[in-house]
């Protein structure tokens, strides 16, 4: 991801996605234009984004809104909190064990053992490798280990949301398996990352 402004809007339309789902879940709705756009206004307060910042990321809000949304279905995980200690298995998020923390911007199960595992970016860069990026990939493995223990196989999306380009990548339950010992140092550049903000 970008850093500096883009970062910024990018968190915010994150945390404003979330707090959208929490109020469509609560209110067993499948859409709400008001309580969109005052999740979005809260998100956007909170983090005080100077103007050019602020009307980028309404910008980007709205794509998100027309685009995003229709991609989760009633009980999907939205922004998903999986913390893994070394040996791979779920931790609680502070625990001082946790080796990776990462934040699943969407996933859920199509069929039972199929799951898509998805990831929002909404900055102006291409990811290397698309669908079957480092990213996804330590995604999948890590919900396999904590919602989707039965997982079959998933399918792995990567949605641009400035540019409304989505990339998929359908994998197997092997390939996902045999995933951290690929992507431990993706894995590893990730968590510092999140630890250090970036």
């Amino acid at each position: 991801e970008e850093a500096g402004g883009p970062a910024r809007v990018g968190a915010v339309v994150h945390a404003a996605l979330a707090a959208y789902a929490a109020v469509l879940a609560r209110e067993a709705r499948e859409t709400d234009e008001r309580g969109a756009a005052e999740v979005f206004a809260e998100a956007a307060g909170l983090a005080n984004l100077p103007p050019a910042e602020a009307r980028d990321a309404a910008e980007v809000w709205a794509l998100a809104i027309a685009q995003v949304v229709r991609d989760w279905p009633p009980g999907a995980k939205v922004e998903h909190r999986v913390a893994l200690d070394a040996a791979g298995d779920v931790v609680g998020w502070d625990s001082p064990s946790c080796r990776w923390r990462s934040i699943i911007d969407l996933a859920y199960e199509r069929e039972p053992g199929r799951w898509v595992v998805c990831d929002w970016k909404t900055g102006r860069l291409l990811v290397e490798g698309g669908a079957l990026c480092p990213q996804l990939r330590a995604y999948a493995w890590a919900l396999s280990r904590d919602l989707a223990t039965g997982m079959e196989g998933a399918t792995l999306v990567l949605r641009y949301v400035r540019m409304g380009i989505v990339q998929r990548a359908d994998v197997g339950a092997t390939e996902i398996a045999a995933w951290p010992e690929r992507v431990a140092p993706e894995v590893e550049r990730i968590a510092r990352a999140e630890r250090d903000g970036v």
